[in-house]
């Protein structure tokens, strides 16, 4: 009996199917990994690119009206002021938003020149990420517990724009 037990410890066969069982999962769970890091990647900077044009388009316009807000808010979502199909599948959950803030700035010029006084738009958007294999999701909730939403990881951005008219 101790001689059979001593024969099978010595074989070698199965060797190469044991190293590949322990470590295909760490480089599966390594390539899924990347493939939603770029994915955010990409999700946030679309979504940054339309808050941008969202800022461009609302400093554009004199006065803030109600077709503005919305049409504002059809360009940081689709990117056309009309609508159309969204820039990222986030924005079809009811939790993400446009918020446009309006205010005075007022600067006092010591020297020569004349005193500023300009109207600035600040646009927020908050947009709940979508992701493609969901890898990643679990370990970031776990990280930064503060960009979650109702189980949901939210991308928030800021960006503000003085008037600058037509």
């Amino acid at each position: 009996m101790l001689g059979a037990i001593r024969r099978f410890l010595r074989r070698e066969n199965g060797i190469a199917a044991t190293e590949l069982a322990l470590v295909t999962p760490v480089f599966l769970l390594l390539f899924l990994s990347m493939i939603e890091l770029g994915h955010m990647i990409y999700y946030s900077v679309t979504v940054e690119k339309g808050l941008r044009s969202a800022a461009t388009f609302v400093g554009r316009n004199e006065e803030l009206t109600a077709a503005v807000i919305t049409a504002t808010e059809n360009v940081a979502k689709t990117g056309d002021p009309a609508g159309g199909p969204y820039l990222v599948p986030g924005w079809a959950d009811p939790v993400a938003s446009v918020t446009i803030t309006e205010f005075e700035f007022n600067a006092n010029m010591t020297g020569p020149g004349e005193d500023i006084a300009e109207t600035v738009y600040t646009v927020t958007v908050s947009v709940p990420y979508v992701p493609v294999v969901d890898v990643l999701v679990p370990a970031l909730e776990y990280l930064m517990r503060t960009s979650f939403y109702e189980g949901k990881y939210m991308i928030i951005l800021t960006h503000e724009q003085a008037m600058i008219g037509d």
